[in-house]
């Protein structure tokens, strides 16, 4: 019983702690070139079912630190959480017709103190 006991110690101990995992998935688009934006991005992982998570459009330092090209992403770009659970979603969004062929947008992911960037290519004018 002691071998049994000492191996599920050596075995715990072994194992390290599980650590907050975030992915953003492909961004599935439901508009067009010339049409008001509207894409949603999966956000999985095992943050995204916290109550603090929330996903916003990075700032124009980290457009320049990580360089993305700002200037084409839309002036008045929303983006909102969508779902529940491990089922959440970025969804972006423009009352604005987009001109661009592809857009760029870089997410900021934050939840407790933690935060994440990612960016999110949008070819609209695609196949």
């Amino acid at each position: 019983m002691r071998n049994i006991l000492l191996g599920w110690m050596l075995l715990l101990l072994a194992v390290p702690a599980a650590a907050d995992t975030i992915t953003l998935g492909e961004g599935e688009l439901y508009s067009r070139l010339n049409q008001a934006l509207h894409a949603e991005v999966p956000i999985r992982g095992s943050v995204a079912a916290r109550e603090s998570l929330r996903v916003s459009q990075a700032s124009d330092e980290d457009y320049r630190r990580v360089g993305v090209d700002r200037g084409r992403v839309p002036g008045d770009l929303e983006i909102e959480l969508a779902g529940e659970g491990e089922n959440r979603r970025a969804v972006l969004k423009t009352r604005q017709p987009v001109r661009e062929p592809s857009v760029n947008v870089l997410l900021e992911v934050r939840w407790g103190d933690s935060r994440a960037l990612r960016e999110v290519h949008l070819l609209l004018d695609g196949p």
